[in-house]
């Protein structure tokens, strides 16, 4: 272990609190905690046990000992003062009192020291930004600055707010987020990762692109369970990146399309990211709306995935295909069908029964154990446990950090109206242009994804630029959907890329070659979110027969785009019929009648067949 991540048994015990806190929260046996204690109290214990593991594990070395020991034991203090104390200090929050004001400025201290380490220097600056922007609007007031009281309310605020550290996003994180966190690494400690892996390497084939395939399918069934980039990369990436290179594929190759592919887990339901439950809570959909309509463009983000990685594959792939793994095919699918159950179990619980995600996360949980307890019993050591728990530390309390210091930006934005003024400005572009002001939209989410996590990046465009898409007509959802999407798009996005940062590890090949392989694999997917603005079906938004129409074109203007981009100069004619025909496939002005029967000629044009006849008659010319 690194020295900036340094385990004992004292992390071992905050993490294990940290992690069962959550699920216990949700249970709640015989209603004894939620009669007793507020769900902000409950968010303050889990901020508090967060930035104590942190001062514990990831103060440097040189810092260990008493500067460590007093930074755990403030921390500590003043979050446990907080819990004890917060039922009193909301009601007195606007009173201008000493306690509220000192407890507010030392815990936005602890949240930034925190985020610099673990969320990122990048985003604690933005956040500083933000808050010193905030001061000076007290200065250069504004007809749009909606709270009164001085520099002392608007720093008290910064925390007690609603939409503040302690506020709705640190609460999402610290109930729903967390719950899934631990679904996901109980399917992936129960093996369920491996089960994926061996299926997917049955389904991509014996055929020359087939590790190309196996790396596409792999990661969008493991993104089921897995909202996370990374954590996908790292589990998936481990068996499709060093297959790609023993079928020739080079490394940053390799690391680019596994990055793209694990990328997409955050958009694919049932277990989508953090950022789509801070768009429940946001919005006011209910999560499970949300991930219904985000299924078909996820299932079209892999579909094109797939396409390129048959068109990319045949290039890259140089070894001949005879090295593919053995794997016992009835064992393969009998396992994959029992962690199959647990997701189906799992989604009719959210969607159909319509509980709670923190709910049904945590009875997934119960249900993976339930598949592979017989197997864990004898095979799980106490270091293997000590391992995971530490695991699961690593990445739900950077979740954690993050979402309070979020807090602050949010609480800056929504006090000061600046999200008001944005969207303002984004509705004058829109006179110019809905594809205008999509543009605009797409350009602001992107270049704050060059150096923010997907989940911070949809927080602040999901405040300051969906409100003018929405201003716009644009549906709520889709609007939502549209900044979520782009965010993502951050993960092989540099300078940050973190996904592409993640394969450089498994490949050894430099940090700016995948990110530029990756960019090329995923040049389609950048179009989905527009597409789908302008095709609401995709979105399960509007009749059964607009949606069909929608998803036909959609996956027909998928293969022509691709068609286009594989004809060389010596084709470009060629190449630009298919282009113009992806772009009439998805226009909506079209009839719908002219679009489905484009896109019945396309399936016909790409069919076995078809190509059978024209490799024959390519035949006959060269001969």
């Amino acid at each position: 272990m690194s020295d900036d991540r340094r385990r004992s048994p004292l992390s071992d015990i905050l993490a294990a609190c940290l992690i069962i806190w959550p699920p216990l929260w949700v249970l709640d046996p015989f209603h004894l905690i939620q009669s007793r204690l507020t769900i902000e109290q409950f968010a303050v214990l889990e901020l508090g046990l967060c930035l104590v593991w942190a001062a514990v594990t990831r103060l440097p070395a040189a810092h260990m000992g008493i500067v460590a020991c007093a930074a755990a034991a403030a921390a500590a203090i003043l979050c446990g003062w907080l819990f004890i104390r917060f039922p009193a200090l909301t009601l007195s929050m606007y009173d201008g009192g000493n306690e509220t004001l000192v407890l507010s400025l030392l815990l936005m201290l602890a949240c930034f020291i925190a985020g610099w380490f673990l969320a990122g220097r990048a985003l604690t600056g933005l956040v500083a930004l933000f808050l010193v922007y905030g001061l000076l609007t007290l200065h250069f007031p504004s007809a749009l600055f909606a709270l009164g009281g001085g520099a002392r309310t608007f720093l008290t605020y910064m925390t007690f707010g609603s939409d503040a550290i302690i506020g709705q996003t640190l609460i999402v994180v610290t109930v729903t987020v967390s719950c899934f966190v631990l679904f996901g690494r109980a399917f992936l400690i129960a093996d369920g990762a491996g089960a994926i892996n061996n299926v997917a390497l049955l389904l991509g084939g014996r055929n020359p692109v087939a590790p190309v395939k196996t790396a596409v399918l792999a990661s969008g069934m493991f993104g089921t369970v897995s909202g996370n980039a990374t954590s996908n990369v790292l589990t998936v990436g481990s068996v499709t990146i060093p297959l790609m290179m023993r079928y020739g594929v080079r490394p940053a190759t390799a690391g680019g399309i596994e990055a793209v592919a694990s990328t997409g887990g955050q958009l694919m339901p049932p277990m989508m990211g953090t950022a789509a439950f801070m768009m429940a809570e946001l919005t006011g959909i209910s999560y499970a709306e949300i991930a219904l309509a985000a299924l078909i463009p996820a299932l079209l983000f892999y579909f094109v995935l797939l396409v390129e990685a048959h068109r990319i594959g045949k290039a890259v792939a140089t070894t001949a295909p005879n090295d593919m793994p053995a794997i016992d095919r009835k064992a393969a699918f009998v396992s994959l069908g029992l962690f199959a159950l647990v997701l189906l179990a799992v989604s009719v619980l959210l969607f159909w029964y319509a509980y709670s995600p923190e709910w049904t996360a945590v009875l997934g949980v119960l249900l993976c154990a339930a598949v592979t307890a017989p197997r864990l019993w004898t095979s799980l050591s106490w270091a293997a446990l000590r391992r995971e728990i530490g695991d699961m530390a690593e990445i739900l309390v950077p979740l954690v950090v993050t979402a309070s210091i979020v807090g602050v930006m949010l609480a800056v934005i929504n006090t000061t109206g600046l999200g008001v003024m944005l969207a303002f400005l984004l509705e004058q572009i829109g006179g110019k242009g809905l594809f205008l002001s999509l543009l605009v939209a797409a350009a602001a989410s992107y270049l704050l994804g060059l150096s923010l996590s997907t989940a911070a990046v949809y927080v602040i465009s999901a405040t300051l630029v969906a409100p003018g898409l929405v201003a716009l007509g644009v549906p709520v959802l889709a609007a939502h959907l549209f900044v979520l999407y782009m965010a993502m798009l951050s993960m092989i996005s540099p300078p940050v890329a973190f996904a592409c940062l993640a394969t450089c590890g498994l490949t050894g090949a430099s940090f700016s070659a995948t990110c530029r392989e990756a960019l090329r694999f995923s040049v389609l997917i950048f179009w989905i979110p527009f597409i789908f603005i302008y095709n609401p079906g995709l979105l399960l938004i509007g009749s059964s027969w607009q949606i069909v129409v929608a998803l036909a074109t959609a996956a027909a203007a998928a293969v022509t785009a691709s068609a286009a981009l594989a004809k060389n100069r010596a084709m470009l004619t060629e190449g630009l019929a298919y282009a113009l025909l992806s772009v009439l496939l998805v226009w909506p002005a079209l009839p719908d009648i002219t679009r489905i029967s484009l896109a019945l000629l396309v399936a016909l044009w790409f069919s076995p067949i078809a190509r059978g006849f024209r490799d024959r008659g390519l035949s006959r010319k060269a001969s």
